[in-house]
């Protein structure tokens, strides 16, 4: 048995002794562990307890707790993977938690009742949030859930406070609601960004549950990878939602997908969509009808379900831009609908259906075998079938236009026949054009009432609209490029904020903006041969102590051909103002005073500028002599007055003497 083998084994025996006493295995700095694999040597973190009763929670934690991704027992080394189940539960004193990464799992009910928990930054390595495991943390106002969740189990996040939800974006699909049939319940949440595809029990159906008709939902978002809108996630909850911005990908709309949008007023479905299964937009809860007016179906539409668009009292334009003929049922639309909406196709397509209408397909049948008056028995069906639900007179004036030959596209196939007022053309639902926007680096463009930063964004715009852009660049960034649809049509300048208008979109539009750093360094020179330059972060200062050679004291400190001398502490240190670009420190010396009998030295000042020194402190009638560092005469002039400037050739070290006071300085 090597030494290795026998100390691993000797851990685990201590662990399994003292497991016997508590739930967990071991502690390290205030935090309970207990081990998940020896063989992997994984850990979670647990509660102190030696069993936990839900009806008398002792809280194991307080304050701020930071999660180490390693802890060592023992001499071995665990890698912490987990939060266990219940872990901090009830801990009411738990003001802010650290996760590292590395962490996968996060367990059922782990931070169930942390009241004083505002928020929790979960580590892009977690795979799976357990049901219940942020249920009532309701001083939580945003929640991000990172690209490697793949699975968020029922009731995951129950949080009053919360107004914010992200679903980064991702390829992968997500798997939300478990047992419990829901994943979110944010009653007061105001916007959404879901960047993936999701899916699960019931799922996931109240994706964005915010307790029914008293949901605050403003605006929704769907991110590229979004293919699906799915089943029911905003059935019944969005009442107040009056911005729907949806993915260019989505293929299809399922089961009740939509069919609480009460608000919107007009809708825009990607040319992508294939599919609008049933109920898409039938309306959630209750007899309300949906405020949309104006609906526009893109051009791969292929199957539209039963009920799809019973909710849709109020509709006044259905724009269809698929060029060839599809059929769909014939309760697609409220009754009410076809009567008062204009249906909207394109030039020169084929008009079919899968049904005519009750008169083509009932009524028809009873003319022809001569069993019914067909007047008569439209105003039956109305009287004692049909109810409220359809306008009076509907299927009679109907009945006459079949009799006549005149009803819509009798003479073909008739598609969507039940519309009375069919059209060829756009319709109210004016032409949208995709619009989209590109940011990367440091910063953020606003656009459509969007900020958009380190990803891609695409919204449907009406044409002739005006968008007006805000380019912000973060702190110590400026704007780099900026391109529309390939080409670099805007200058920008260098500024901090930057707005401009792209006048009347009329068709596809890209925008592209990259953000660089601002370049900052600072040139240090001295009176010696070269100089040092260093580059430093934008908006921070140095530090540095100045020391003079033997026989020499310090004279003057220039910063960008300021001044600054007096600043200069009793030990030598300094410190520069906050850089941010190209700057420059220039330090000169003198001959130490004590060696100089004849006058004091600080009676003469040399100080370095941009394009040469400026000598100040001078008498009129003495001379200035300047020598390079090989002894030759430079320049030298009479004083003609207290302040002489003389223009120098940067780079080099020059040593200026004024009646035998010499001061060495670098430019």
């Amino acid at each position: 048995m090597n030494y290795k083998f026998r100390h691993f084994f000797a851990i685990g025996m201590l662990l399994l002794l003292g497991n016997v006493a508590n739930a967990y295995d071991f502690q390290a700095d205030g935090i309970f562990y207990k081990v998940i694999s020896m063989s992997e040597r994984t850990v979670e973190v647990t509660f102190k307890e030696l069993e936990f009763d839900p009806n008398n929670v002792v809280p194991s934690y307080a304050g701020v707790v930071t999660v180490p991704a390693t802890v060592d027992y023992q001499g071995v080394s665990f890698r912490v993977t987990a939060i266990g189940e219940n872990a901090f539960k009830s801990c009411a004193g738990l003001s802010k938690v650290i996760l590292p990464v590395g962490l996968r799992v996060i367990g059922g009910y782990a931070f169930s009742d942390c009241t004083g928990l505002t928020d929790v930054d979960i580590p892009n390595t977690v795979t799976t949030i357990s049901d219940c495991a942020f249920e009532r943390c309701h001083a939580f106002t945003h929640v991000v859930i990172p690209a490697s969740v793949t699975e968020i189990g029922g009731m995951a996040f129950s949080c009053e406070g919360v107004q914010t939800l992200t679903i980064e974006d991702s390829p992968e699909w997500i798997n939300a609601g478990g047992y419990w049939g829901r994943a979110f319940a944010f009653p007061n949440i105001l916007q959404a960004y879901i960047g993936r595809n999701c899916g699960g029990w019931q799922a996931p159906s109240s994706l964005i549950d915010n307790w029914y008709q008293n949901g605050k939902l403003q605006r929704v978002e769907f991110g590229p990878y979004v293919t699906e809108i799915p089943y029911c996630i905003l059935y019944g909850d969005a009442y107040n939602l009056t911005e729907l911005v949806l993915s260019p990908n989505i293929k299809k709309i399922a089961w009740g997908g939509l069919s609480g949008c009460y608000a919107l007023k007009r809708l825009v479905l990607p040319d992508a969509v294939e599919e609008i299964e049933d109920y898409a937009l039938s309306g959630g809860w209750g007899d309300k009808p949906l405020a949309l007016t104006d609906l526009v179906i893109g051009s791969r539409i292929s199957r539209i379900g039963e009920n799809t668009f019973t909710g849709c009292l109020n509709l006044q334009s259905i724009t269809v831009r698929r060029p060839d003929a599809i059929s769909i049922p014939e309760n697609a639309f409220h009754a009410q609908t076809y009567m008062t909406a204009t249906l909207y196709v394109p030039k020169g397509s084929k008009v079919a259906s899968e049904q005519q209408v009750l008169v083509d397909e009932l009524i028809r049948t009873q003319f022809e075998k001569g069993e019914l008056d067909s007047l008569q028995w439209a105003q039956w069906w109305e009287e004692y079938w049909l109810g409220q639900n359809y306008p009076k007179g509907y299927y009679s004036d109907t009945v006459r236009m079949y009799e006549t030959k005149e009803v819509p596209g009798y003479s073909q196939t008739a598609y969507w026949s039940n519309f009375l007022r069919i059209e060829e053309g756009e319709g109210a639902a004016v032409t949208r054009w995709p619009f989209t926007v590109e940011a990367t680096g440091g910063g953020t463009v606003q656009a459509l009432g969007k900020q958009v930063r380190n990803t891609t964004m695409s919204e449907y715009v009406e044409e002739g609209t005006d968008v007006n852009i805000l380019l912000v660049p973060d702190y110590g960034y400026v704007v780099d490029k900026v391109l529309l649809n390939g080409k670099d049509v805007i200058v920008i300048p260098e500024l901090n904020i930057q707005t401009f208008t792209i006048p009347a979109i009329n068709g596809k539009e890209t925008l592209s903006v990259s953000f660089k750093a601002i370049e900052t360094s600072l040139l240090i020179r001295t009176s010696e041969q070269g100089a040092l330059e260093q580059t430093v972060a934008y908006g921070t200062a140095c530090t540095f102590r100045i020391t003079a050679a033997d026989g020499y004291v310090l004279h003057s400190v220039v910063f960008n051909d300021t001044d600054v001398t007096s600043e200069v502490q009793s030990d030598g240190s300094y410190t520069t103002p906050n850089i941010t670009g190209k700057a420059i420190l220039s330090v000169a010396f003198e001959a130490d005073p004590s060696a100089i009998s004849t006058t004091r030295a600080s009676a003469m000042r040399v100080l370095p500028y941009s394009q040469g020194i400026s000598v100040q402190g001078l008498t009129r009638g003495e001379t200035i002599a300047i020598y390079a560092t090989d002894g030759s005469l430079v320049a030298q002039r009479r004083v003609s007055a207290a302040t002489e400037y003389i223009a120098l050739p940067v780079g080099q070290v020059y040593i200026v003497n004024v009646e035998g006071r010499s001061v060495k300085v670098m430019l």
